[in-house]
């Protein structure tokens, strides 16, 4: 995953616009939104995890004790305190993908 943040978008262009063309995606605004969701997820993949090994094992050790399991534990412990994160990655890819389309 690291590697993504140091792979430029000049690098891939050339690849993504056959990709967009053979898709029958050309001269359409689905190109612009279909290129800008699958992206290379590098800097939100480092933030969410580094954001993720700062949560407290405690919150989550907690909540084992309680009953909850593992999916009960990211979806109602880890998942709203990576809520800030999330916002920020989401605002970044549509600053990012705007700015490739004007």
């Amino acid at each position: 995953l690291l590697i993504t943040i140091f792979i430029s978008g000049e690098i891939t262009t050339i690849p993504l616009f056959q990709f967009v063309r053979a898709a029958g995606l050309y001269n359409t605004r689905y190109a612009v939104m279909f290129t800008g969701m699958f992206a290379p997820p590098g800097m939100g993949a480092l933030l969410g995890s580094n954001h993720l090994r700062a949560i407290p094992k405690e919150l989550s050790e907690a909540a084992v004790i309680d009953g909850a399991g593992i999916g009960t534990v990211f979806l109602c412990i880890d998942l709203p305190l990576m809520r800030p994160i999330l916002v920020l990655t989401a605002v970044l890819t549509f600053n990012n993908v705007w700015s490739d389309y004007m």
